[in-house]
């Protein structure tokens, strides 16, 4: 080591032009890495990227996204930031983020009312399918009725039951001649019982007077004086008489009997009158059906007409379905988006006057509504810087109605904290210039007292131009050594430009005492 450095010194003394120009040359290089230099705030700045907490965190962000941008919407009323012209705004600037590569999703009002409106237009194309076969199913249906009326009034003759009711007309007035022939009878036989009755009283007289008869005449011959063969040939005839009168008694009582049954059967004709005008009425009740359904039987010519009517339905409602056919294959040319009419947009976002559920994650009070922007896993900061100036110069040149806007959350933290970073090390690094220039300046009494900045300087240019081309970020840690190193390099250059002095002096010294 020491021999190097030594050859290295003789090789500066030798040729102290290439030595410069090199010199020079190295220095350009490390100073175009200063501007490939970027701030790091990130996990990798304080875990190591090949551990499994490392690795198990990046997968997870590649699959679910990365960190999340919050957008904060503050308005007086939130109906004056839910209106048709701030959710347009809104939706366009989602629809920029999402062509973003970096952007893995967004989660809005409008993003949420478009899903609503999708979920809305897949219901209406899965309705209009349905509609669409039930339409054509319908038609097949009316066509096959229309076909049926029509052979049914082609092989259907004409119905007339004109001639039917005239028939029972006819009948019921057979009926009513019957009926008034037994209330005559009826009253025949009320008349031949009386007849029968009074006929019997007599016949019973007439054998009771014959009886009697026959009684004085067996008593008047029992007095005579008459041969006894006489008186029995006389009394035989009496016995006639007797038998006679016996007769006549058993036919009185005959006739007396018949008379009851005669009365009797006077109820008879009664019964079959009575029967006989229920049947009438029962055939004109039927008559008067027949004629109700002569009036409602319908006229075949107007079948004809109904079935001609039906296949002209049947084909416009086959027309209809494949119109909706038509609608269903082009239906991917209508993209569901927000809508044009607040009443149709409130109709969306409100249900009975108060806002739906699905809205409860991004609406937080009546005040303030929230935007996220989740990013990619693999989003690097300054890709992520790229998204948050997006925003950031979105609402600035489209301002939101009645509504203040807030870009925040960690990403943004993150590019604060690393603009910070800059600030504070512009401000480290000259404030540490300017004081080492007076400490310098005041404690150094040396010729060239001012050389060390300049030498630490071009370390320090050339510590973060190598930091860059190596692809090293700074972070919070290489920020707090620096002041440590330029604190040592000050302190090397002093040191160094000390040592020189007092060689160069000793030299000085010797030369003139030669």
């Amino acid at each position: 080591m020491e021999k190097f450095f030594s050859r290295l010194s003789e090789l500066v003394m030798k040729k102290p032009v290439l030595t410069v120009f090199i010199t020079i040359l190295i220095m350009i290089g490390l100073i175009t890495g200063v501007t490939r230099i970027w701030m790091a705030t990130g996990n990798e700045t304080f875990i190591k990227t090949d551990t499994d907490t490392y690795r198990n965190n990046l997968k997870l962000e590649e699959m679910f996204g990365g960190e999340n941008i919050l957008i904060r919407l503050k308005t007086a009323d939130m109906a004056d930031l839910l209106t048709v012209d701030n959710l347009t705004r809104i939706e366009k600037l989602e629809s920029i983020l999402l062509d973003n590569k970096n952007v893995y999703s967004v989660i809005g009002p409008a993003s949420t009312v478009r899903h609503i409106t999708a979920k809305q237009a897949e219901n209406i194309l899965t309705n209009v399918r349905s509609m669409r076969w039930g339409l054509a199913e319908m038609g097949e249906k009316l066509a096959d009725i229309s076909l049926t009326i029509k052979e049914m009034t082609d092989n259907t003759p004409t119905i007339d039951l004109s001639q039917t009711t005239g028939q029972f007309q006819q009948l019921s007035q057979t009926l009513h001649r019957l009926i008034a022939g037994q209330l005559q009878l009826q009253e025949g036989v009320g008349r031949l019982g009386s007849g029968y009755t009074e006929f019997a009283g007599v016949i019973l007289i007439a054998a009771s007077s014959i009886d009697q008869i026959s009684s004085s005449l067996e008593e008047s011959l029992q007095s005579l004086s008459v041969p006894e063969q006489e008186k029995q040939q006389i009394l035989q005839k009496t016995v006639g008489l007797k038998q006679s009168a016996a007769v006549l008694n058993q036919a009185g009582s005959n006739m007396q009997k018949i008379s009851g049954e005669a009365q009797f059967l006077s109820q008879v004709p009664m019964q079959t009158a009575t029967g006989l005008t229920a049947m009438q009425e029962g055939l004109a009740a039927q008559s008067r059906q027949l004629e109700t359904m002569q009036k409602q039987l319908p006229d075949i010519g107007n079948l004809s007409s109904l079935g001609e009517g039906l296949a002209a339905f049947s084909e416009k409602l086959l027309a209809i379905s494949e119109g909706l056919g038509v609608l269903l294959e082009t239906s991917n040319i209508m993209v569901p988006g927000m809508p044009t009419s607040q009443n149709t947009l409130d109709m969306i976002l409100y249900d009975e006057g108060e806002l739906r559920p699905l809205f409860a994650q991004m609406v937080i009070d009546n005040n303030n509504a929230l935007m996220m922007v989740r990013l990619t896993g693999t989003s690097s900061d300054s890709r992520t810087e790229e998204v948050v100036t997006l925003i950031s110069d979105f609402f600035a040149h489209t301002p939101l109605s009645n509504t203040h806007v807030t870009v925040t959350g960690k990403p943004v933290l993150d590019i604060a904290l690393r603009t910070e970073m800059r600030r504070s090390m512009q401000r480290m690094v000259i404030s540490a210039l300017i004081l080492m220039v007076v400490i310098v300046s005041l404690v150094f009494q040396v010729r060239w007292r001012l050389f060390p900045l300049i030498v630490n300087f071009a370390a320090v240019v050339a510590t973060m131009g190598l930091m860059g081309h190596l692809g090293i970020p700074m972070t919070m840690v290489s920020m707090a050594a620096f002041p440590i190193l330029i604190g040592l390099g000050i302190d090397y250059s002093i040191q160094f430009h000390s040592r020189y002095e007092e060689e160069f002096t000793s030299e000085e010294a010797v030369t003139y005492e030669a």
